[in-house]
């Protein structure tokens, strides 16, 4: 992040998050609506994250109109909305009923980041909000299935190609899902993990910004079928 120095810009060397007091995980809600077979189909998801500024961090370098030696809070929300279509290109089922499937598709994400960092007496605050028109996506997925146990492998990756906007660069996404089906309820429940990048760069108030923030943690959920 760039401060202003003399009537110019300078630019400040990269600097962690938890030098601006962002280091724990929080809850956050996130939901799939599928129209298909479970495997392959059309796919519309949102998800969100609100990272609340309740610890504090010291700066190691001026950081916008941040001061180097401030103690800061900082707050940080995004959202993603994506849609993706998977076609199966594959599948083989042992007699022991274990069943492998392989599909790959293409997906579109908008996403929104905001970072907000305030000095804890309040005398200087920073900005940043990045957006996009739209990020591309090339999409794989992998399952094996065992009877009521299921295991899926997701992974997209863009290759520096988006619609405009703040987020650049090759960005990935991987997540990892295992599932157990109760076929008599129309009811799986999961347990799994995702990493996805989050990589832009844009300016606020004439200050550039470039950030290679990843989102990652833990998924338990829930899937109903209609």
């Amino acid at each position: 992040m760039q401060s202003p120095s003399g009537g110019g810009q300078t630019n400040n060397p990269k600097m962690d998050l938890k030098k601006l007091g962002v280091s724990d995980r929080d809850e956050q809600f996130a939901g799939v609506v599928r129209i298909g077979d479970g495997f392959s189909g059309f796919e519309a998801a949102l998800t969100t994250f609100d990272l609340a500024g309740t610890n504090t961090g010291t700066l190691t370098t001026n950081w916008g109109n941040l001061m180097q030696g401030d103690v800061v809070r900082t707050n940080i929300t995004g959202s993603e909305i994506r849609a993706r279509y998977i076609a199966e290109f594959f599948d083989y089922e042992n007699e022991s009923e274990a069943l492998f499937q392989f599909g790959a598709g293409l997906s579109v994400a908008h996403r929104e980041l905001t970072i907000r960092a305030r000095e804890a007496n309040g005398l200087r605050a920073q900005n940043i909000t990045m957006n996009d028109d739209g990020i591309p996506f090339v999409d794989s997925r992998i399952r094996a299935t065992y009877r009521e146990f299921g295991f899926q492998v997701d992974y997209a990756i863009n290759p520096d190609v988006n619609f405009g906007g703040d987020f650049d660069g090759v960005m990935q996404d991987l997540g990892l899902t295992a599932t157990y089906t109760f076929e008599d309820q129309d009811l799986k429940l999961s347990a799994g993990f995702r990493r996805s990048d989050f990589t832009a760069k844009g300016s606020k108030g004439g200050l550039a910004h470039e950030t290679d923030f990843i989102v990652e943690g833990f998924v338990l959920g829930a899937e109903l079928t209609f």
